[in-house]
């Protein structure tokens, strides 16, 4: 199973044993795994997507208006109120859910890693 391969690799890999995960080189040496997901998360973060999607305060923001409006719709006023937070954590949750079913795919690790530093930005802006 992939996912007990995780656990068994090595903290630094050769090429040719990584399994969806891609090597990267640091001023001339292999990053970890751990520290790959998280320099590509901030990537993820401070980059091109932002310019593309616009700010992800404002997308998290307006994602818990639509999602508390559906939640009143459908269950009542006594519905949760939520918050940017709340929808980054969800995401980190979606991804999470992600690598249940499939092969490893880095890209849900590097997007709960993005998403959780996300919603820490949130509940110290308390909303973005």
């Amino acid at each position: 199973m992939q996912g007990n391969i995780l656990v068994l690799l090595p903290e630094y890999l050769p090429d040719t044993q990584l399994t969806g995960l891609r090597p990267s080189l640091f001023f001339g040496g292999k990053m970890s795994i751990r520290e790959t997901i998280l320099k590509d998360a901030i990537g993820l973060t401070t980059g091109e997507r932002e310019a593309t999607y616009g700010p992800v305060e404002n997308n998290l923001k307006n994602c818990a208006a639509l999602v508390t409006t559906y939640l009143e719709g459908k269950y009542g006023t006594d519905s949760p109120t939520l918050t940017s937070e709340d929808i980054a954590w969800v995401m980190v949750l979606i991804k999470m859910v992600r690598t249940f079913h499939n092969d490893m795919h880095e890209d849900n690790y590097v997007d709960a890693a993005a998403y959780s530093a996300i919603a820490a930005q949130c509940r110290v802006y308390e909303d973005c």
